[in-house]
């Protein structure tokens, strides 16, 4: 198995993961179907989790299809799996300006 290869399988799993985690994240009681968020905010949280799962697999396809290509195919899937992590430290720092970020769900 060839360096490159390896470096596929790794990338591949790795946008397996971020795309599992997060439906497991989000999709639950605690977020996606919580009663207490409004349905607006649970709307946008579906959106966004559906389409880190659609990225995902589109990772995927591009890092394990065979054909030409497959250097800049691996950069672009690269590319493309840094971008849900960049959203989130960007709402990481943002949260010391926004009172309604918190870790859990909200208390009542």
């Amino acid at each position: 198995m060839t360096s490159q290869a390896i470096a596929r399988g790794l990338l591949a799993a790795l946008c397996i993961l971020q795309g599992l985690a997060t439906m497991v994240i989000d999709l639950n009681r605690t977020h996606a179907t919580n009663p207490l968020w409004p349905g607006h905010a649970r709307f946008h949280l579906v959106w966004q989790t559906t389409a880190f799962a659609w990225l995902a697999l589109l990772e995927v396809a591009l890092l394990l299809s065979a054909g030409p290509l497959q250097e800049e195919r691996f950069y672009l899937a690269a590319i493309l799996a840094v971008i849900p992590m960049l959203g989130f430290f960007c709402g990481l720092i943002s949260r010391s300006m926004n009172d309604c970020m918190t870790a859990s769900a909200p208390s009542t």
